[in-house]
């Protein structure tokens, strides 16, 4: 059994559902596949599953550690399309009777963007700039290849940051590491390995 809660003009959309078996299959609710999904189960212990279009299907991350991508093959997240995904029974979940809670996100053009790029080491807009075709005021990046942690920047921080990954306060970053925001996207003026280290491979959520 499954609840959706969707909202198509944003292209987020709720999902929980009560687990059959590993092989369950559930809908999204939007109108293309979800290129991001946060997964958490809400009836027993353990992490937040995390799913991205960049790595695609039989791949994950977690949400609540700063570790890196992990191989999933065919037992975490081995269906992902316009219509359906299925969280698999690998790595972060499964349990069959387990009340589940999935965030799922598309791009969504002039207000959100879910997309990837690789660090240039080179600081500033000419060096940097990851163009998401707006001005974002809210981003989230993850390197994958690596274990670094989840960085929030939003322009309600200033230059500073937040880590979805622990429990620390406000960090105090300045322009060094803190966001710069452009008309069409967002850079870093720093090569920091959560950021922007030459060839690292990173993961974002960018929205208007």
């Amino acid at each position: 059994t499954s609840l959706t809660t969707t909202n198509q003009a944003a292209g987020f959309s709720i999902v929980q559902h009560v687990s059959n078996n590993s092989n369950d299959t559930i809908g999204h609710g939007l109108s293309s596949a979800p290129e991001l999904i946060f997964s958490k189960n809400q009836t027993n212990p353990g992490g937040w599953g995390v799913y991205n279009a960049t790595s695609g299907t039989g791949a994950y991350l977690y949400l609540d550690t700063d570790v890196a991508e992990q191989p999933g093959g065919t037992t975490v997240y081995p269906i992902v399309n316009n219509t359906v995904f299925a969280p698999g029974s690998g790595g972060w979940n499964y349990g069959t009777g387990d009340t589940y809670i999935h965030y799922c996100f598309r791009s969504i053009s002039g207000y959100s963007k879910v997309g990837s790029y690789t660090g240039t080491g080179v600081a500033g807009e000419a060096g940097s700039l990851v163009v998401t075709g707006f001005q974002p005021q809210f981003v989230v990046v993850k390197r994958i290849d690596a274990a670094n942690s989840w960085v929030v920047s939003s322009t309600l921080l200033g230059y500073n940051d937040l880590y979805l990954n622990n429990s620390s306060a406000e960090f105090a970053s300045g322009s060094l590491y803190g966001a710069h925001y452009a008309p069409t996207g967002f850079y870093f003026n720093t090569a920091d390995q959560s950021r922007n280290i030459s060839g690292g491979q990173y993961i974002y959520l960018a929205i208007a």
